[in-house]
């Protein structure tokens, strides 16, 4: 028989038969969704039994308890924790019912520990606009005064970091999870994510994001290819021939 979340995170001792009182100390839940009983109910009990009087969903909650039909803003607050590395367990109201009368149950619902996991969903799902689109009009961009992170051990990168430049962005060979606005994919680390391969450009944002003190991922990512063909368009409309000139020596190497 498959293991429920309650399963996994209950360690049962039969030899402690006594009824502990205060056995949901520390421990917070949030409640979201229609549930049989009335949540003020649940949140009574929940209190009663040491377990925070807080029950609404954050990056603080321990576990999330899912009632029938979630509202649609609470499951995207739940997309966009996991999005940020905080992936809360989640438990049925009948789960939380058998928490709450079997008192001398031991089990653990530690602190969520940020963890960011990168993969091609997570950069490409549009729910989590994580993908910047360059040019909107074919005419304005969004790389003016941004630090635009590119991890590339290649003799020609000081040709690509003169490009973005030329059109005001800033470039730099190292990731700053507090200054980095963008962060560029060329596509072998595309075709290595769709295939569910990392390479040293996404574990190095996952490992020096999850070693920060920062709770939001909020970089987007920007395709080489699309920002190429948008600079190389650019400069032929406005007869930038410097700019044209990087262009043609970068991808000819």
């Amino acid at each position: 028989m498959k293991n429920t979340i309650l399963d996994l995170f209950a360690e049962k001792d039969p030899g402690n038969e006594k009824t502990n009182t205060r056995f949901l100390t520390g421990i917070r839940f949030a409640l979201i969704g229609n549930f049989t009983a009335k949540k003020s109910e649940l949140t009574k009990k929940i209190v009663k039994y040491g377990g925070d009087k807080k029950t609404t969903l954050s990056k603080d909650s321990n576990v999330v308890v899912m009632g029938a039909e979630p509202k649609d803003k609470d499951i995207e607050k739940l997309d966009i924790l996991k999005h940020d590395g905080f992936d809360i367990p989640r438990i049925t109201e009948k789960d939380l019912i058998d928490i709450l009368e079997k008192r001398n149950i031991s089990f653990s619902f530690p602190k969520v520990t940020k963890k960011v996991i990168i993969d091609y969903d997570f950069i490409f799902d549009p729910k989590y606009r994580c993908l910047k689109k360059i040019s909107e009009d074919g005419i304005t961009h969004c790389l003016g005064n941004r630090e635009i992170f590119v991890y590339r051990n290649d003799v020609n990168i000081h040709l690509l970091w003169q490009i973005i430049g030329n059109l005001a962005g800033s470039a730099r060979p190292t990731f700053d999870p507090y200054d980095t606005d963008y962060i560029m994919l060329d596509k072998s680390t595309i075709e290595q994510l769709r295939k569910g391969v990392k390479d040293d450009l996404i574990l190095l944002i996952e490992d020096t994001y999850n070693k920060s003190k920062s709770e939001k991922f909020n970089y987007k990512f920007i395709r080489e290819a699309e920002f190429m063909d948008f600079a190389k368009d650019r400069s032929e409309r406005v007869h930038d021939n410097i700019t044209l000139d990087l262009i043609n020596k970068y991808e000819s190497n």
